[in-house]
């Protein structure tokens, strides 16, 4: 099993009903294919989070590479698990506003601006705080 993290930008801004119709499409294809996950959304940019065994862990990330509706991706990580992250969730969905992601763990500036990220090494472990933090269910 593997678990993959990625930020990037949308194409253009998401309403509210594109998200739901996403994420209701995505639950349904991640549970047939055994992925659970995060994506956290905020101001035109996405941090997913896919956990999956290799093989459809992988074909979902071609699917999502070549899906329009998001640029800029960058990879934050790539490794292998021993247990998941997110057992229960075929794809947890959360709409971080500004107040919101004021003083959450691991969150920082990056998923303002993906385009270019200083600190991969930085971004990695904010990125598994923020895993952390959800993983705990707070």
């Amino acid at each position: 099993m593997i678990q993959l993290a990625y930020m990037s930008s949308a194409s253009a801004l998401l309403s509210r009903a594109e998200l739901m119709d996403l994420l209701t499409r995505s639950r349904v294809n991640n549970e047939r294919q055994g992925v659970t996950g995060l994506l956290l959304y905020k101001d035109g940019n996405f941090l997913q989070i896919i956990e999956a065994d290799e093989v459809p862990a992988r074909a979902l990330l071609q699917r999502i590479l070549a899906d329009p509706r998001h640029t800029g991706m960058t990879f934050l990580l790539d490794e292998p698990i021993t247990r998941r992250s997110f057992p229960d969730w075929s794809i947890g969905f959360r709409h971080l506003s500004d107040l919101e992601v004021q003083g959450l763990p691991g969150y920082s500036s990056l998923m303002n601006n993906t385009a270019a990220p200083r600190g991969l090494d930085d971004a990695r472990a904010n990125c598994r705080a923020l895993i952390e933090f959800f993983r705990s269910g707070r």
